[in-house]
C-alpha cells in the first residue's frame, strides 16, 4: 500500500477557508478604522498648514496697512514741502519717485 501524497483532506481546506473568510468578515471594520486612523495626522497637518497660511495672510494685511499709512504720511509731508517751497511740477515728479521707490512698496509684490 502506498502512503498518501498529502496529509490534508478536502474538508480541511473547506474548514480553513471558512475560518479565514469569517476572520476577514469580523476584522473588516477594524481594518477600515485603522486605515482611516493612519490619515488623522495628515488631516491635522493640513489644518496646521491652513492656519499658518491664515496667520501669514493676517500678518501681511497688518503690514500693508502700516505701509499705506507710512506712504500717506510721506505723501502729505512731500505735498506740504512742495507748497511751501513752490517746487511745482518738478517737486510733484520727485515726490512720486520717492513714493514709488522700492523700499516703500516692497510688500505689495
Amino acid at each position: 500500500m502506498r502512503p498518501p501524497l498529502s496529509a490534508l483532506r478536502a474538508d480541511d481546506i473547506d474548514v480553513y477557508l471558512r475560518l479565514v473568510t469569517y476572520e476577514e468578515k469580523i476584522t473588516r471594520k477594524a481594518d477600515r478604522f485603522i486605515q482611516r486612523a493612519k490619515w488623522v495626522p495628515m488631516a491635522h497637518r493640513f489644518h496646521a498648514y491652513q492656519l499658518s497660511i491664515k496667520y501669514f495672510q493676517d500678518a501681511r494685511s497688518r503690514a500693508m496697512v502700516a505701509q499705506d499709512k507710512f506712504i500717506g504720511e510721506v505723501r502729505e509731508k512731500g505735498e506740504a514741502l512742495i507748497d511751501l517751497k513752490k517746487l511745482g511740477d518738478d517737486g510733484i515728479r520727485e515726490l512720486n519717485q520717492i513714493v514709488e521707490a522700492q523700499h516703500l512698496r516692497k510688500l505689495q509684490r
